[in-house]
């Protein structure tokens, strides 16, 4: 059975009806195949330790959610009368009960979305059920992608870009770790794929989308105004084209107050908990708005954003930005968006929004920190596609199955990059290094004084998770005040240990050298852990 340009279902039309089946269920093969290899990633290496920072905030938070508090009080703190004392008792991923600074209590400083569903998790399946939850977002992220691309060019085009986000650099090292990255980007998938599908029910599921997306970051609050504006959009536009008794549409509007409905209440909820946690609504864990944001970080972050995405994406990715001259409306296609052009503008205002976003942000060294703006790839990478089968199509008037051959080399090509940029980088071996974390607090645990009290910053979340024993942060310690830490820790029968990776040493001599002898490190560790990476010098040894 021949087919008509305007009746093939996907970019560049095939020749036959028994082609076009194949290529689709070929393509929805792929995405199944790229969903399994993704999650099975991430969980044979994922991290499963609360380590550092990031990690370590997220899961510990999770377990207060578990148990119905957010607030971590530390009656023995009254005791510890050093400068900057409460500080100095949060770790990583904490701070100072602003709310109630009195107390002398800490709370946690990153947003609720991820540890909310942790914390169901974990009721569910038990402390490790928590780090299942990033890869399976993963998946969901990639299928995600999936209809995006599908719902705007066709399956082939939505299969391309999920297989181009599951090998994204960026993708593979975020989706092994249980941090905010990958659900974020996730739930933002997942809202502009309902978009895609012009029904209350997904007006309402896309707005839900959005809501954990801003309970997950709230800081990408602005964005929801994209997909509201194409909501808007479609409401203007059944306006103006009447139906036969001359009544305008009301679906649209009905679709806009829909998926207001679903994502408002997310909105409700962080200001609710900023106020509970920091005194504001509109405060952050991250601290005062001027401390995060400046106009003097505009130029590096310019530079620093577009290379690494060169870098990890290849220039390809710049075919994203031709979209909207190459893409054609659809005559007859029920199952896909009929006005390609106004969605792909809209999904690049999406994406510039993302980058405008951090580009005021503070700055950062590393590449993987173009991970902040992972939330723009999914639309981005559709568009990739798009315009990639699109410009392929000509070939098949010269050759049949040219545009299948040159879009699935190009796809292949720029995959291998990312695969191999990533395993050239370690991200298949980010849990053995982050191991450490873990294993410094079973040694604590089991070798170290119920009352142990670890001088430390990169271990302080963790070693406390995983030992029970209080911590306090070196790095908010003024440099004159070290001696007066450990005399006075001493006084009140603690026994005060230093826990120091090898890295943090050189600059633990730096910062405390010139001010106590402590400073110096010049006595013999008593325990080396992890390949000699990790030293734990106790006190009474100076």
């Amino acid at each position: 059975m021949e087919l008509s340009p305007d009746e093939c279902d996907y970019v560049g039309c095939c020749a036959t009806l028994r082609c076009v089946t194949a290529v689709d269920r070929i393509s929805q093969l792929l995405v199944v195949l790229t969903i399994v290899a993704i999650v099975t990633f991430g969980l044979k290496r994922g991290l499963f330790v609360a380590a550092a920072a990031d990690a370590y905030g997220y899961v510990s938070q999770a377990d207060l959610w578990a148990a119905g508090e957010l607030v971590i009080h530390q009656p023995f703190a009254a005791q510890m009368t050093w400068p900057n004392a409460t500080a100095s008792l949060a770790p990583l991923g904490y701070r100072a009960h602003t709310a109630n600074p009195a107390d002398k209590d800490i709370v946690p400083i990153y947003s609720p979305g991820l540890p909310m569903l942790m914390a169901i998790f974990k009721l569910i399946g038990g402390h490790r059920a928590v780090f299942f939850v990033v890869p399976l977002l993963g998946g969901l992220a990639v299928w995600a992608t999936y209809l995006i691309g599908a719902r705007l060019a066709g399956p082939p085009v939505g299969a391309s870009a999920a297989v181009l986000l599951a090998a994204s650099p960026t993708f593979l090292f975020e989706v092994v770790s249980p941090t905010s990255d990958v659900p974020c980007t996730a739930w933002w998938a997942l809202g502009l794929a309902l978009l895609m599908i012009e029904r209350r029910w997904a007006a309402l599921a896309a707005g839900i989308s959005v809501g954990f997306a801003i309970l997950t970051r709230p800081n990408l609050v602005p964005l929801a105004a994209v997909p509201a504006m194409l909501l808007l959009w479609r409401s203007i536009q059944s306006r103006s084209a009447r139906r036969p008794d001359l009544s305008a549409n009301p679906e649209p509007a009905i679709q806009l107050l829909l998926f207001a409905a679903g994502s408002i209440p997310a909105c409700i909820a962080v200001a609710l908990i900023n106020l509970h946690l920091y005194g504001s609504a509109f405060a952050t864990g991250y601290g005062p708005f001027d401390a995060l944001y400046s106009w003097s970080f505009f130029w590096k972050n310019l530079t620093h954003y577009p290379r690494w995405i060169l870098q990890t994406q290849t220039v390809l990715i710049l075919l994203a930005f031709i979209t909207p001259f190459v893409l054609k409306a659809q005559r007859s296609a029920p199952d896909r968006e009929r006005h390609p052009r106004t969605v792909a503008i809209v999904w690049l205002s999406f994406i510039g929004l993302n980058v405008l976003s951090y580009l005021f942000y503070l700055p950062w060294e590393e590449w993987w920190y173009v991970r902040f703006l992972m939330p723009a790839y999914p639309p981005m990478l559709a568009l990739t596609a798009a315009s990639l089968w699109t410009l392929a199509a000509p070939l098949e008037r010269f050759v049949t199955g040219g545009q299948r051959f040159v879009a699935a080399a190009a796809i292949a090509g720029v995959s291998w990059h990312g695969v191999s940029f990533s395993v050239e980088r370690g991200a298949q071996l980010q849990w053995i290094a982050e191991q450490r974390y873990k294993t410094v607090g079973a040694y604590v645990d089991a070798a170290l004084p119920h009352r142990a009290v670890l001088i430390c910053m990169q271990h302080s979340g963790s070693a406390r998770f995983y030992s029970g024993r209080i911590t306090v942060r070196y790095d908010v310690i003024d440099p004159a005040d070290l001696a007066l830490v450990v005399s006075q820790l001493r006084h009140l029968g603690y026994g005060p240990y230093f826990v120091l990776d090898d890295s943090e040493e050189p600059q633990f001599r730096a910062r405390f050298d010139d001010h106590t002898p402590f400073g110096r490190l010049d006595w013999a560790p008593i325990a080396t852990l992890d390949h000699n990476r990790v030293r734990i010098y106790d006190t009474t040894g100076r």
